[in-house]
């Protein structure tokens, strides 16, 4: 029989594996208001019930409850006590970094109360004892969650070890954009796996708060920079009230540290209700950003172009977001399947084709003084060159056409009548398959997936030159 002593050690033992499995199943459930150790926030004006209802409905997939932060209205004297100013005077607060807002004019106090609004978000982060956070504006949309290869928490944990802030939501032109891109696919050969989710900020020209990742270094250098000990945000400390430019960018440092999302992660849900200077992605840029986000995707991350038909992902993703428990990374492939049925019955004629998901290298380009060199040394060749490029005529075909008998003898000659009766046969051919690939076409009008051409800008040109 076990004696008393024996029964006591067993049930010790017991008593400690039931509290270390309840530690266990505590330390894996994630807190409210994160996803494993990222919290998510958005900035949302008083009374903006709609956007408030989109933000908390459409992101419900990440898994975690979306804290509200009310945005700051720098104009209410209520506001007024959420920021320090004991340490200057009203006539020493920071300026605007844009020639022409004036101190305390309108648009001056709206960039102030939107600086004063994300600070307070990632205050509240760090008081919380958040690893990361997730930072948002009310106006992000959740269409491209989709096209994400991973979910948030795995994404954060691939990011370099010593990142601080990485920029999910890109404003800029096509141009940008493009350059982005290229950049992107430059890097990324050098990659482990051929995998990079983020290349540093740097000076790109690439702007926008709408959503983005800072993480507990980050958090602590905001802190030390614009915290007063009162615990409010320290208005004299800012170099300027615009929060991108000067206050995070600042205050974490625009370094390697301060990195943007290859694809961004987000793009806006609609017009931006501000007075920045920054708009939201044109339509052209919007499309580019769908198909690098759709093509990688659809590659598993292996591969990515900026061919797809960014109307029909337009499309696709409309619906998608119409069903936000459904928004999940790597789900484009079921939400496109479910367009095509709606709308098109499915079948082959609603399908993406491989061949627009090859990978996009950066072009290649000559230098300009080769180019030159080039075109001088082929300028004593031109007269036995073919009129349709640079394939050189064999000098014994190739008759002086200063010589009219010589050109009529050339003309005549077996060669040349061979030559003439193989283009003709060529043409004739490559008419009729041509005719055919068109009837083919309109056959199968309700294909969704076109190539839309996209033209390299001279600034990428010159860039890879």
């Amino acid at each position: 029989m076990m004696t008393s002593r024996a029964r006591g050690r067993v049930v010790t033992r017991a008593i400690a594996i039931v509290v270390a499995l309840a530690l266990g199943a505590r330390a894996s459930t994630p807190s409210d208001g994160s996803t494993g150790g990222v919290r998510a926030y958005y900035v949302n004006a008083r009374g903006d019930a709609d956007a408030r209802l989109m933000m908390e409905d459409g992101f419900r997939s990440l898994g975690a409850v979306m804290e509200r932060v009310e945005a700051m209205d720098a104009s209410r004297a209520s506001t007024t006590t959420r920021w320090e100013t004991e340490t200057c005077g009203r006539g020493r607060w920071a300026a605007s970094g844009e020639t022409g807002v004036e101190r305390f004019s309108g648009e001056y106090l709206e960039r102030l109360g939107k600086t004063l609004s994300h600070l307070d978000a990632i205050y509240r982060a760090r008081d919380e004892g958040a690893r990361a956070a997730l930072v948002m504006e009310d106006d992000a949309s959740p269409e491209l969650l989709p096209t994400w290869t991973s979910g948030l928490d795995a994404y954060v944990e691939r990011l370099p070890e010593d990142w601080t802030v990485v920029q999910l939501s890109a404003y800029g032109d096509e141009r940008a954009i493009s350059k982005l891109f290229f950049d992107w696919q430059s890097a990324r050969l050098r990659a482990p796996g051929r995998y990079l989710s983020t290349l540093p900020k740097g000076l790109r020209r690439l702007s926008g708060t709408q959503a983005y990742l800072i993480s507990r270094r980050g958090m602590d250098r905001l802190v030390r920079a614009y915290r007063a000990p009162s615990g409010n945000v320290d208005v004299c400390s800012l170099t300027c009230v615009e929060f991108e430019d000067c206050v995070l960018a600042d205050g974490v440092q625009l370094d390697d540290k301060y990195r943007v999302a290859t694809p961004p992660l987000f793009v806006p849900r609609g017009e931006r209700r501000s007075h920045t200077p920054t708009v939201g992605p044109k339509d052209e840029v919007r499309g580019m950003l769908y198909s690098w986000a759709v093509s990688l995707t659809l590659t598993n991350g292996k591969a990515a172009n900026l061919l797809m038909d960014g109307k029909m992902i337009q499309e696709v993703l409309n619906e998608a977001v119409k069903a936000p428990e459904k928004l999940a990374p790597n789900s484009f492939q079921e939400h496109f399947d479910y367009h095509c049925k709606l709308n098109h019955g499915g079948a082959a004629k609603c399908s993406i084709k491989n061949s627009y998901l090859v990978n996009q290298q950066p072009p290649r380009m000559i230098s300009s003084e080769a180019k030159v060199a080039s075109e001088a040394a082929a300028s004593g060749e031109r007269d036995r060159e073919a009129s349709l490029g640079r394939t050189a005529i064999p000098r014994r075909l190739s008759p002086r056409l200063s010589d009219p008998g010589s050109l009529r003898k050339f003309a005549t000659s077996t060669p040349f009548l061979s030559m003439y009766f193989f283009a003709a046969l060529a043409v004739s051919v490559f008419a009729a398959s041509f005719t055919f690939k068109r009837k083919q076409e309109d056959a199968s009008n309700e294909e969704l997936t076109s190539i839309r051409p996209t033209s390299i800008d001279p600034l990428t040109e010159a860039y890879y030159s």
